[in-house]
């Protein structure tokens, strides 16, 4: 296994950890007090970025474990996974090698929602459910629902069809003697196109399709430019299904 140093967001100025806060859609540090914008990231990420050799050294890597920055201890990560946490000491490791090339994801729609909230919500599901297992409900599960980034593919195309069939159209009267029934056939066919923008499919096969689904639509009015600074505080994985087979199977 090769080993990997991770990089986090630290506060420029007493370089305490950051966490995204959805809500303000900006970087609080918890301890002075400083707020950042993903501007003031990007500036602080750049002065301290690696040098070039180690970029172009760590794109042909495959990581399978890395160090913690803040507590140096050896976490193991799947193959798949950008952003994780630091088992021991909680923060936020971001495998940013996992994000370059083709993997490096060109939108994303930052949480807008908080832990507290999920919480929240989770306590409201499962209220009156008597037959829930109690592991469900128990403080130390609860605490450790957290919010991950899953990657997905759009796809915008046109479909064409034409179909065919057979009607019928039937007329009945009468006269004083008889009963007359006329039925007309036709030949009937039909031609028409639908266009479709920014259909979602998942790109990870670790994920249940029908719970995907269940997650959507997405407000695409919030998507951003990709950066790694939205990871902080989440989960993230990268895909591993090409956008070519998924399209195979629309």
């Amino acid at each position: 296994m090769i080993l990997l140093k991770t990089i986090n967001h630290k506060c420029p100025s007493c370089n305490a950890n950051l966490k995204y806060n959805p809500k303000n859609k900006n970087w609080k540090c918890e301890y002075c007090g400083s707020v950042f914008t993903l501007k003031d990231l990007k500036k602080n990420e750049e002065k301290y970025d690696k040098t070039e050799v180690d970029k172009k050294k760590n794109k042909s890597e495959e990581m399978d474990e890395y160090f913690c920055q803040d507590c140096g201890a050896k976490i193991v990560a799947s193959k798949n996974t950008s952003a994780t946490f630091c088992v021991y000491c909680k923060n936020t490791a971001i495998l940013k090698s996992r994000l370059t090339d083709k993997f490096s994801p060109s939108k994303i729609i930052p949480f807008s929602k908080t832990k507290e909230d999920a919480i929240e919500a989770f306590k409201k599901v499962g209220k009156g459910k008597i037959l829930m297992p109690k592991e469900f409900t128990l403080p130390k599960n609860i605490e450790e629902l957290t919010g991950i980034y899953i990657p997905f593919w759009l796809y915008t195309g046109k479909i064409k069809g034409k179909i065919t069939g057979k009607g019928n159209k039937v007329r009945t009267w009468s006269t004083r003697d008889y009963i007359y029934t006329e039925t007309k056939v036709y030949s009937i066919e039909r031609n028409g196109e639908f266009n479709f923008n920014n259909i979602p499919v998942d790109g990870s096969v670790r994920f249940n399709d029908a719970i995907m689904n269940s997650i959507e639509p997405f407000d695409y009015k919030e998507l951003e430019n990709f950066n790694v600074s939205y990871l902080s505080g989440f989960l993230s994985e990268k895909y591993d299904v090409e956008a070519t087979v998924l399209h195979k199977l629309l």
